[in-house]
């Protein structure tokens, strides 16, 4: 996997087999039993970007925004997965600014 692990803080504890970081994300296959990218994901909430700005994480928001899309056409499970994300809540902390 090719990802920038400096970027993703869930890279050493992730399961999912098409990380959008990954930049050879296109040779991998997605299986039912696959996890889903936690931030792949994120994407599809209400108010994703003001989330990912929140969380400090913004720089995610915008590579992973890059590649959705082409992910979501490329696999029907993530694409129903990534549906069934749109109806819950958040799961990005937000930085505490004290």
């Amino acid at each position: 996997m090719n990802p920038p692990t400096n970027r993703c803080p869930k890279f050493n504890t992730c399961n999912a087999a098409v990380c959008p970081l990954d930049s050879d994300w296109r040779k991998r296959k997605h299986i039912s039993v696959d996890k889903c990218c936690l931030y792949l994901l994120e994407l599809a909430k209400t108010d994703a970007k003001a989330n990912f700005e929140g969380a400090g994480l913004i720089h995610l928001h915008k590579a992973i925004s890059d590649v959705k899309d082409e992910i979501l056409a490329s696999s029907a499970r993530i694409k129903r997965t990534y549906e069934r994300a749109s109806t819950s809540g958040s799961r990005l902390k937000p930085i505490n600014k004290d």
